[in-house]
């Protein structure tokens, strides 16, 4: 067996339901900070992990957002916070076989020192906004496209996946980037942008869209504000099953966040798991692949 496949299967043992490869080249377009050689300089190949969400915390989602609050501690542990945990092992799996075989590896956590709060904080323009872009890297790698929520659309399974990433030095043979039929039919989705019209905190908008380019292909999708996301997903806000309405400013700064999490309710914090989100009604409503999960 080619050492490609190998670990294609070892992936498969450690419970990873997508696996592909890239070339670094191509996420030349990457921002600067998180470019692939700017973390390890001698990368040749991006490898993409990928776990999907299974319908129990999909639908404990729902309950929790129709009455039953607590239900979303069941969403955040195994649709998030769980599976980050697993995607971890396995990138460390990958990457000890890489380091066994000689080549020069390292392993990209499934969740980063939260890229939005980072926008917050430094500025959306800061070179130091992300260390890596796993979405990217699923989309280089051929699992799926962008959708209009920002997010990795897959065919069978929509955009409920999470990923984690490898960069090694070992040349594996790559894999085509997705050209099939185009899966999110952005503002023609049949379904009127519900991931849009969904979002509690208004963050996807319903007109604008953003660009890019990799690999020589280029995405467009839905624009999302993603400080108002922050604001969301750290449960500040009652429409996203916070306790307390927190203050969110216009202008949303360091200091605006910090004074918001100290309007939380004492207890709000330990209803939530890590980097956990407590919203994700974007990806639990979109339509495509649910029946696979």
């Amino acid at each position: 067996m080619d050492l490609k496949n190998a670990l294609k299967e070892l992936a498969k043992e450690k419970y990873v339901d997508y696996f592909g490869v890239a070339p670094v080249e191509r996420m030349n377009n990457a921002p600067a900070g998180s470019q692939p050689q700017e973390i390890l300089p001698e990368a040749r190949s991006i490898i993409s992990l990928g776990i999907k969400m299974r319908s129990g915390p999909t639908n404990a989602n729902n309950r929790a957002y129709n009455g039953h609050r607590m239900s979303v501690a069941i969403y955040m542990k195994y649709g998030m916070d769980f599976l980050n945990d697993v995607l971890d092992m396995a990138a460390y799996a990958v990457f000890r076989k890489l380091i066994d075989e000689g080549y020069s590896t390292l392993p990209l956590p499934a969740a980063h020192p939260y890229p939005y709060i980072n926008q917050v904080i430094f500025g959306k323009n800061h070179e130091c906004v992300n260390l890596f872009s796993n979405r990217h890297a699923a989309v280089a790698a051929g699992i799926g496209e962008f959708g209009w929520l920002s997010l990795v659309m897959t065919k069978d399974d929509g955009p409920r996946v999470r990923f984690a990433s490898v960069l090694t030095e070992a040349e594996l043979e790559p894999d085509p980037m997705y050209s099939g039929e185009q899966i999110c039919k952005g503002d023609k989705c049949p379904n009127s942008l519900i991931c849009a019209k969904i979002c509690p905190m208004g963050a996807i908008s319903l007109e604008k869209t953003r660009s890019l380019t990799i690999g020589g292909k280029n995405y467009s999708y839905g624009e999302v504000d993603f400080t108002k996301c922050v604001w969301g997903s750290l449960g500040l806000r009652k429409s996203t099953l916070g306790k307390v309405d927190c203050f969110m400013p216009e202008e949303k700064t360091p200091e605006a966040l910090a004074s918001a999490i100290m309007e939380q309710d004492p207890m709000e914090r330990q209803d939530r798991f890590g980097n956990a989100n407590m919203c994700g009604r974007c990806l639990i409503e979109c339509p495509i692949g649910q029946e696979n999960i």
